[in-house]
């Protein structure tokens, strides 16, 4: 039986999403070993080798084998016919020499094609043209969102945009336009009740929030990295905005008992100046580590900033909750590429992603955003990362136009690049484990260049980790 052009186009398709057919990605050689790594920018074919496209003059009928014209030094045999009276056909040299390079296939394919349009009774012959998804986003502020091109994110959306749960441990939720649709139901530990609202001034959650599932062609703001996954507001902010461990732990359980298939926590134990010499290890408080371990005994992806402390000298060991077993411990990316100096580092660190500008200027420029009263974080900057926000009102008082975007830097947003991802790997294929995520993610990450341990495996790379077959 002869083979459609469906069937070339699938078995195409797969070769290239398991990297037969595509370039190397660079990947760190400390990763788990899994499957070859191989992610692509764009399918190297411009056109399928081999066939042509081929109307012959007066024929709005399908031809056999045997009705098929020779085609001078090449065997032509037919593939399909198409509704326009054309055929696909397929061209094998008949004085066959094993190419070794995708250029002499498509030269040997533009030479049959050259034959065929020689022949006067021949309409037309051209290639049968490769095309791709395009999945770049329309909205009006992607194009400052430098953080997803710089991690090959826009080539992984042309596979998967993403149908998963993700729980934001975070500051609660809000509102924003630009997260309409995304928010499922949720709890609040910092406070004890059910309902997971943001209530303070500071919307460090709605900044995540929006890294992770900004909704997309919406004309509205950004783009979120898992645009078509829920998010499940998990509030674990007490009423002045801190975070207590009691909080978490509980918070934990609830979101793997609830559906969510990844876990973004961007906060952390930090570096004290009034006790310099105090860290805060994972090992020394087994309770978060239980709950941990749950999560992931339970299939969920378990993701924590690693600690924007690197001035200071202090390690993602010695963080909570990046320390704990189980969880891909993320440092901070500046836009080019190096590890941000005030990212925490050491051996810890499993992977870096993008977090934001290399100085020590977290609070970036809003855009849209009206005078805020939050005077203690000036705005100023364009190299950070761009995502949803609110000025500083508490969350009920919030109107719609106290809603806007703005530029914001740290380890906090360069979490959910990552908990984003493992989002895309799980919604492709939902019964990995969080082992082969978290194996996969730091087995397609790009090396970086004088980072040492640093860095871990390296910078994350959505297309190698999509396209990557296990």
């Amino acid at each position: 039986m002869k083979k459609s052009v469906l069937s070339v186009l699938l078995s195409s398709l797969l070769l290239s999403a398991c990297g037969a057919e595509v370039p190397a990605a660079p990947v760190a050689t400390t990763a788990a070993p899994i499957a070859t790594q191989t992610a692509p920018s764009k399918n190297p074919r411009r056109f399928v080798p081999g066939q042509a496209i081929v109307k012959f003059k007066g024929s709005d009928r399908a031809l056999t084998d045997a009705e098929l014209p020779p085609v001078r030094g090449f065997r032509a045999q037919l593939v399909q016919p198409l509704s326009s009276g054309a055929v696909v056909v397929s061209l094998e040299a008949e004085a066959r020499s094993a190419a070794t390079s995708i250029a002499e296939e498509e030269a040997r394919t533009l030479e049959a094609i050259a034959e065929l349009r020689r022949n006067p009774d021949v309409e037309y012959a051209h290639e049968n043209l490769y095309m791709e998804f395009f999945a770049t986003p329309t909205d009006p502020l992607y194009s400052q969102q430098w953080n997803y091109p710089a991690i090959n994110l826009p080539t992984a959306w042309n596979s998967v945009t993403g149908n998963v749960k993700i729980a934001v441990l975070d500051s609660g939720r809000l509102d924003h336009p630009d997260l309409s649709g995304a928010w499922t139901t949720g709890y609040d530990f910092g406070q004890g009740d059910a309902d997971p609202y943001d209530t303070n001034t500071y919307h460090h959650g709605l900044h995540v929030a929006g890294i992770l599932a900004a909704r997309t062609n919406n004309g509205v703001g950004g783009a979120g990295v898992c645009w078509g996954c829920q998010l499940m507001p998990v509030k674990v902010s007490t009423a002045s905005n801190g975070v207590l461990l009691s909080a978490v732990d509980d918070a934990i359980r609830y979101a793997a008992d609830n559906g969510a298939r990844v876990i973004n926590m961007s906060f952390g134990t930090a570096y004290n100046p009034n006790a310099p010499t105090a860290v805060y290890p994972c090992a020394n408080y087994p309770d978060i580590q239980s709950a941990v371990t749950y999560a992931v005994g339970k299939g969920v992806v378990v993701v924590a900033a690693g600690g924007n402390d690197g001035v200071a000298g202090l390690l993602t060991a010695n963080i909570t909750p990046a320390s704990c077993t189980g969880v891909i411990a993320v440092g901070a990316s500046t836009q080019a590429g190096a590890r941000a100096p005030w990212s925490s580092g050491g051996s810890r660190v499993d992977v870096i992603a993008p977090g934001g500008t290399a100085s020590a200027g977290f609070y970036g420029q809003g855009i849209g955003c009206p005078a805020d009263p939050n005077t203690w974080d000036p705005y100023s900057g364009t190299d950070q990362i761009v995502s949803a926000w609110a000025i500083g009102k508490p969350g009920a008082t919030l109107l719609a136009g106290d809603y806007c975007h703005r530029y914001l830097s740290g380890t906090s947003m360069s979490s959910p690049h990552v908990a984003g991802l493992a989002a895309l790997i799980l919604s492709q294929k939902p019964s990995m484990t969080p082992a082969q995520v978290t194996a996969r993610i730091k087995s397609t990450a790009t090396a970086v260049s004088g980072c040492g341990s640093n860095c871990g495996t390296g910078r994350i790379n959505a297309a190698a980790a999509v396209y990557t077959c296990l």
